[in-house]
């Protein structure tokens, strides 16, 4: 994901799930695009859809969506929307699907070449499964972007961001 060695984004990945990685995701895609960058927010993997008018659709791959100055399709943002709120493993076992981290690599390189910054975002934590051999950690690996830990502020914050960064 980089071109002339120069980096061309960043994956958030999170100590947890609901502790603001879109939220940061969000500011981050604004700010670079406020820069008068060509900016996008992906988020690969997303388990936990809502079924609209346009299909299902996971809230957080909508706000990245909504940030970005690239218009791209919701399935360019989101390629694998799971419904159920479960462990994207879980969720894919329960679709009878499967999570395939090379064609999400792919996606994600083909997404980089249509932009000058381009913003990877995670499904819930570091080791968070995607396969039955595979997790989030392995993904961001792929992409080989630099990561950037987002860490909820509760009690216990400081062992999950430990154990997180070490990881």
């Amino acid at each position: 994901m980089t071109r002339g060695g120069t980096t061309r984004g960043i994956f958030v990945t999170g100590t947890d799930t609901g502790i603001g990685k879109t939220w940061c995701s969000v500011g981050l895609v604004e700010a670079v695009a406020a820069l008068g960058l060509r900016s996008v927010g992906l988020k690969p993997i997303a388990a936990g859809a809502t079924l609209t008018p346009a299909g299902w659709r996971n809230d957080d791959a909508l706000a990245l969506q909504q940030a970005a100055n690239v218009p791209l399709e919701y399935a360019q943002v989101n390629p694998c929307c799971l419904r159920a709120p479960l462990s994207p493993h879980l969720a894919a076992r329960a679709e009878q699907t499967t999570i395939d981290l090379a064609g999400l690599r792919t996606h994600c390189e083909r997404i980089a070449s249509a932009c000058d910054w381009m913003l990877v975002e995670g499904a819930g934590g570091w080791f968070v499964p995607l396969t039955e051999r595979e997790s989030i950690a392995d993904l961001a690996r792929q992409l080989d972007l630099p990561v950037l830990l987002v860490v909820g502020i509760r009690l216990g914050c400081l062992n999950h961001a430990q154990l997180s960064w070490d990881a």
